[in-house]
């Protein structure tokens, strides 16, 4: 039977889960600075969903870096970890792709600009396609190790959507928040491609050959059993045999 081992370089099997823990640990400290600048400037009656966004944000990066730590931690032998990265990596997409779609349809009631209406239909797109990646985790890696890279790459267009859309509004740390959050989505598309299958057979089963029944001493011819007693005699005179053990095999033969 084949198995299907998923190599990934350990270098960047380690990279990829440390610019996870870094990434989010800026995305954590940007958000707590949105937070305390956005207590003293916005209401929360009238901006909630900023508030909601904001909160829902700190969470999620402390959830993605204790994850981070887990798998870097929990995973043995690291360059055979291609299984574990793409589990990792379709819960990932998931919980973003319902993050994104939920801050999307908040902002989109009091923005109706074309760039919110676009992240909000990838944002459907990038559920649909992370449900399909979670099943196929566990079904068939490969094939849903291809549909991650097309996920990761719809990521890396709506989290540059958003980059351009902060820059326009000049907002200086949601500019931030997802320049850092597009350079992490290109490398998950680096370590999904970098990853290779390789199919190990299983040792095939040997079959002891049982050994051949002993003659029977009645078979031997009188010239055999001469010779064996010669032999024992031998072992008598070196001392390897004692003499009544000489004497019952003596008597066996004869």
């Amino acid at each position: 039977m084949n198995k299907e081992k998923y190599i990934v370089p350990k270098s960047l099997f380690l990279f990829s889960f440390i610019m996870a823990i870094v990434a989010y640990a800026i995305c954590l400290i940007l958000n707590i600075i949105s937070f305390v600048v956005t207590a003293k400037s916005l209401y929360f009656s009238s901006y909630w969903y900023v508030y909601v966004d904001i909160v829902v944000s700190i969470f999620l990066s402390l959830g993605i870096i204790l994850c981070s730590i887990l798998m870097m931690t929990l995973t043995k032998e690291k360059d055979k970890g291609g299984k574990a990265v793409i589990n990792f990596i379709s819960y990932y997409l998931l919980v973003l792709a319902v993050y994104s779609f939920i801050t999307a349809v908040f902002y989109s009631i009091y923005d109706y600009s074309v760039t919110r209406i676009i992240v909000v239909i990838l944002a459907i797109l990038q559920i649909s396609i992370a449900v399909t990646c979670v099943i196929l985790a566990r079904l068939s890696p490969k094939v849903a190790r291809i549909i991650l890279i097309v996920e990761c790459i719809l990521f890396s267009i709506s989290n540059f959507i958003n980059f351009i859309n902060y820059i326009i509004y000049l907002s200086f740390i949601n500019m931030t928040l997802y320049l850092v959050l597009l350079a992490f989505d290109i490398v998950l598309v680096v370590l999904l491609f970098m990853m290779k299958v390789k199919k190990e057979e299983d040792a095939p089963i040997i079959k002891k050959e049982s050994a051949p029944a002993p003659i029977a001493l009645e078979e031997k011819s009188e010239e055999e059993k001469l010779t064996i007693l010669l032999k024992y005699k031998e072992l008598l005179d070196k001392g390897i045999l004692t003499k009544e053990e000489f004497d019952m095999k003596k008597k066996e033969l004869l």
